[in-house]
């Protein structure tokens, strides 16, 4: 029964994809395209996608009027964009390889995702420049500072460079936390369809969003740590007496760690 939930689900989701980008070509056939345009199609696209995958969210906090801001998000599921983005306006940088897909990557480029080659390390710089561009555009960029889906726990190690560029920049960081409750939520799975089957074949799943409050400082390890304890601290509290979900590994809030700067 799950496997077919699931795969009516992906079917759904992928219709409403086709269907909703279609129209919007259409439309810029007599309105252009605009920024805010796209945001408004991919927060459409963000809740009508939570709904078919029968995604429930417990918000807490408002994103900020002020631009531009740097967003920095726990990694869980691949489908975290997906359900932010019903509530956050912001840039993501995602690798360049997702716009040769059908629809999605054309779709993702005109609802505000930046396409950045990242398999060298003049692609790290190349991802802080898009980011730059961003901020002096005086839009919002969204970040997972841990760079994967993460299986413990509390946050992974974050990647130091977009910090340094909010601090030098003076663009406050806002940390977001999103949760799952169940097991079925956690991303352990290499293969796509088989975590996808796993975790929307069930009726219903769980979260909880926690939009923090602006955080401003001349020093980026400040701003990174800062960010990093407004998070673990928020899982701590969010896991008792709710979460079903179980870790390969329980830690600790981590304390201050030196970072590489030349690191996203």
């Amino acid at each position: 029964m799950k496997v077919i939930i699931g795969i009516i689900r992906l079917i759904g989701i992928s219709l409403l994809l086709v269907t909703m980008y279609s129209t919007y070509l259409l439309q810029t056939l007599f309105v252009k395209h605009t920024v805010e345009r796209g945001f408004i199609l991919r927060r459409r696209f963000a809740r009508w996608g939570s709904w078919i995958l029968g995604i429930q969210v417990e918000k807490e906090g408002t994103p900020s009027d002020s631009k531009p801001v740097l967003y920095v998000i726990n990694h869980r599921s691949l489908v975290d964009p997906l359900i932010i983005s019903a509530f956050i306006d912001v840039f993501y940088v995602s690798k360049a390889e997702v716009s040769s897909y059908p629809v999605l990557g054309p779709g993702a480029q005109k609802t505000g995702v930046i396409f950045v080659k990242r398999e060298s390390k003049s692609s790290r710089s190349a991802t802080l420049d898009a980011i730059k561009e961003t901020f002096l555009k005086q839009e919002n960029i969204g970040i997972f500072p841990e760079g994967t889906t993460n299986l413990f726990k509390l946050t992974k190690q974050y990647r130091i460079g977009s910090f340094h560029l909010a601090a030098e920049m003076n663009v406050p960081v806002i940390p977001v936390v999103l949760e799952y409750r169940d097991h079925k939520d956690l991303w352990n799975s290499k293969n796509m369809l088989v975590q996808f089957v796993k975790q929307f074949g069930a009726w219903r799943t769980y979260t909880k969003l926690k939009i923090g409050q602006p955080i401003s400082n001349e020093d980026g390890v400040i701003l990174l740590n800062a960010a990093k304890k407004f998070t673990d601290d928020t899982l701590i509290e969010v896991h008792k007496d709710w979460t079903t979900m179980e870790f390969d590994g329980l830690r600790e809030p981590e304390k201050k760690k030196e970072v590489l700067p030349s690191k996203i």
